[in-house]
């Protein structure tokens, strides 16, 4: 019986550890959503297209930038976005030259931004700035594939920080129980 309750017990802490694990490492889904066309540079042109959710704006001086860049020689946008600071071989500015708003369903930007360079595809850092369904300001920084070097160290796998705590449970677990029986 004693067993029974070691082993309950213990399903309960890794269950427990396995949600935690699960929360912490869950990604936020934002509304906003910005995309390399075609997965992929047409003659150099990385091009960029963004999709606001219903209620979502870009805003008059909104920044986009792109860090962790290579090989830039230049940079162009579109409405709803103009070049803010300007370029350099490793960064892009872009800056919100108008208002635009999804008011109902989702809004595509088509190639409001391009950044020119010969480097491969790699995973370069992006922050942009916008306005949330509720008007409130919003912020997001992520990955994105663009211009980068290519002599990196790939990464097999991320790990999670979660996973290790399961991990570590589980191996207490099974020493715990091995040692009552």
């Amino acid at each position: 019986m004693k067993n029974i309750q070691i082993i309950t017990r213990q399903f309960c802490l890794i269950t427990g550890v396995a949600v935690a694990g699960a929360i912490v490492n869950a990604k936020i889904a934002w509304g906003l959503t910005i995309s390399l066309d075609n997965n992929a540079p047409t003659n150099g042109i990385y091009s960029y297209s963004l999709t606001l959710d219903a209620g979502e704006s870009i805003n008059l001086g909104d920044p986009l930038v792109f860090r962790n860049l290579a090989g830039v020689t230049n940079a162009t946008a579109s409405n709803p976005y103009e070049l803010g600071i300007g370029f350099e071989a490793d960064t892009a500015d872009f800056s919100g030259s108008e208002l635009t708003t999804a008011n109902s369903g989702s809004l595509v930007l088509n190639s409001v931004v391009q950044i020119t360079s010969d480097a491969g595809v790699g995973n370069v850092n992006y922050e942009i700035f916008y306005s949330d369904t509720n008007g409130n300001p919003s912020f997001i920084s992520d990955i994105i594939l663009g211009p980068a070097t290519t002599n990196s160290t790939p990464v097999p796998f991320e790990f999670a920080p979660g996973l290790g705590l399961i991990c570590v449970a589980g191996w207490l677990t099974a020493s715990k129980i091995s040692q009552n029986m």
